[in-house]
């Protein structure tokens, strides 16, 4: 029946198929053949590149890479015989794409490059969005993080011209992938949110199941694990009606990363076994070595040694077999961890220096990828910049004998002027230069101002540096917006920035209204504390009304945005009073901070309150019982402390 079918629509036919034939056995056989017979009867030679692309697109996605390469081979072969540009681009970043999953890293930037430049010459601006993104995944793969993320935003300009929002959220994933190795979070978490919305509006029910189950991830690394449960329950839930058994494998593995975070070792253990026997049954070996890596890592902490080397040794052969350069590199890490721990000292330096090994082959791509990015950015600049310094070069020398005469009429002048217009502008530049340096230094007496307390401001700039405190009685305040990611899906990025920004910046007066000190902020949870940089003893009493106010602040907000039919947060205030350590870490980006169980206790009042209350440990209620109703709500259990009395605030 296909041989019936013209040209560009006989293409389409195969395009659109092909992914259902990769993953159905029943087809597989069938789909080959189809092809192959096309190539045979096909006329055109233009359409018997793209039906090799295809071919060599179908063995890729099946894991057969000879053949995928030889196809891909054969296609630009013919593609660049013909000189048919969009051919050469396709053929191109199927090649390199093969190069880059067999793990040749250096193959692969060459192959993408050359088809990066080729679809530039032609302006064909879909391939240039698929090669940036692929160079954009090389240079994360390699650790360079900045190219990484300056290939996808180029990316993503493209596809947003061309309007393709599958394409949109792939790219805002692998930004996602940067933001989560840079450790920027909360980042992260905007762009899954973006892509959240597009699947919504695509109505792409897997794509669904896993930015629920990156962003479990993404709020488990913040340590928000009822967050991250949440979430994650979530795209278990989609992968069962979907029968989807990566998306069950993907949940469960991130299960047992939230029960590791909680310290429950043993159900970590039963939920990496449950994700390693479903990748097993679909064969995802990228997901088995992942699980079994993490199963070594549980069983380290379990102190079950043998067992551990056991599943370090099969998530390395695993990751060999498949030629993950980045896995094998981490493998080898582990083990010379687990080497040392275990008191395997013999095998000690061998597994640190294969680990060397794959570090420094998979980084020293980064440092030519870093070459080639700025060949590629400022080539067209260089060039320019060559023709017109030849031009200027030319017009100097014509310039250059009319002004000899004219400068030596003008010395005998301009010795007598020289001396006091010296003496003048030197005078203006040096009250010019004390006038900007006194703005510049209030500046940035402000700007430390903003970020450390006074007191510390002033001990840094008088002794160059800070020393830790010990407080004996501190009140930590934290609160956590409830419905924030509900909310947020409703906002666009600035609005929801906006919003933010509304709320704590009235957090910031309350608080300063109170006395109390601005800790930092985290996404969407605010710290503070009272009774510090300068110690009192009314710090529980005044961090109570702060904590009323912002209650009663984001009540008054709610009711207002209910009137108006717009998205509302709710929030959760906790508080606990203690003993803390403070002080200034960091030499860059530094930042005031505070340490010990009192932190740990305040978040664990937050978390365990409720909307629009404000709950505080038995600790704090004995220092404010005089002063406020409050209503006794039992005991919750706390890591190290045991079971904790709560209180909610009445008023």
């Amino acid at each position: 029946m296909l041989n019936g079918l013209k040209g560009p629509f006989r293409i389409f036919i195969f395009y659109s198929t092909i992914v259902f034939f990769a993953n159905n056995s029943f087809a597989q056989t069938r789909a080959i053949d189809s092809m192959r017979t096309h190539l045979k009867d096909e006329i055109l030679d233009s359409m018997k590149v793209k039906t090799m692309n295809l071919m060599s697109y179908y063995f890729y996605i099946r894991e057969t890479y000879d053949s995928a390469k030889k196809y891909g081979e054969q296609a630009l072969s013919l593609a660049t015989n013909l000189k048919y540009k969009i051919g050469m681009v396709v053929a191109n970043e199927n090649v390199g794409s093969i190069a880059f999953r067999m793990g040749k890293y250096s193959d692969a930037l060459q192959i993408f490059l050359q088809a990066y430049q080729i679809a530039n010459e032609i302006n064909y601006m879909k391939g240039i969005s698929h090669v940036t993104n692929d160079l954009g995944l090389l240079a994360f793969y390699t650790g360079d993080y900045p190219s990484a993320l300056k290939y996808y935003i180029e990316s993503i300009k493209i596809k947003e011209k061309l309007g393709n929002k599958e394409a949109i959220a792939n790219t805002y994933n692998n930004m996602v992938d940067v933001y989560t190795e840079e450790g920027d979070i909360e980042d992260g978490r905007v762009y899954l949110n973006k892509v959240l919305k597009i699947d919504h509006e695509i109505n792409d029910s897997l794509g669904l199941a896993f930015t629920y189950a990156s962003l479990g991830d993404n709020y488990l690394r913040s340590a928000k694990v009822d967050s991250a449960l949440f979430f994650e329950n979530k795209a278990n839930e989609i992968g069962k009606i979907l029968n989807s058994k990566i998306v069950e494998a993907y949940s469960s593995a991130y299960l047992g990363d939230i029960f590791m975070n909680e310290g429950k070792k043993e159900d970590a253990f039963t939920s990496y076994q449950k994700a390693l026997a479903v990748a097993d049954s679909i064969n995802d070996k990228e997901i088995i070595a992942m699980v079994y890596f993490n199963l070594g890592e549980v069983c380290v902490k379990l102190q079950r040694f043998p067992e551990a080397s056991s599943f370090y040794a099969q998530s390395l052969d695993i990751a060999k077999k498949i030629n993950d350069k980045k896995k094998i590199m981490q493998g080898y890490l582990a083990l010379t961890h687990y080497d040392s721990i275990s008191g395997n000292q013999n095998a000690v330096l061998s597994h640190y220096k294969l680990y060397i090994t794959y570090r420094d082959s998979i980084f020293s791509v980064s440092a030519a990828h870093k070459i080639e990015n700025e060949k590629l950015t400022y080539e067209n600049e260089e060039q320019q910049a060559l023709a017109k310094k030849d031009f200027e070069n030319k017009q100097a020398i014509a310039k250059e004998e009319s002004e000899k005469k004219i400068q030596r009429q003008k010395i005998l002048r301009d010795v007598f002027i020289g001396g006091f217009g010296l003496a003048l502008i030197f005078s203006l530049v040096f009250f010019r230069q004390r006038v900007r340096i006194g703005k510049e230094k209030k500046r940035s007496e402000d700007l430390l101002l903003n970020i450390l307390p006074a007191e510390t401001a002033e001990e840094l700039k008088s002794k160059g540096s800070t020393v830790a405190k010990d407080y004996d009685m501190v009140t930590v305040l934290f609160t956590d917006f409830k419905n924030f990611t509900a909310a947020s899906e409703k906002l666009n990025a600035q609005e929801l920035v906006n919003e933010i920004n509304y709320c704590y910046s009235e957090f910031d007066r309350i608080v300063t209204k109170f006395g109390i000190e601005k800790i930092k902020t985290i996404g969407d949870g605010y710290m503070a504390a009272g009774g510090l940089p300068v110690k009192n003893t009314t710090n529980a009493e005044d961090a109570v009304r702060a904590a009323l106010a912002i209650r009663d602040f984001i009540e008054e907000e709610k009711q207002s945005r209910i009137s108006q039919n717009k998205p509302y947060f709710e929030i959760r205030i906790g508080l606990h009073t203690g003993h803390i350590v403070a002080g200034v870490v960091g030499i860059k980006k530094f930042a005031y901070d505070i340490w010990g169980d009192t932190v740990n206790i305040a978040s664990r009042m937050e978390s365990s309150g409720e909307p629009g209350k404000v709950n505080i440990s038995g600790t704090t209620y004995e220092f404010v019982k005089d002063k406020f109703k409050c209503n006794y709500r039992g005991k919750v259990q706390a890591k190290n402390k045991g079971e904790i009395d709560m209180y909610f605030v009445e008023g």
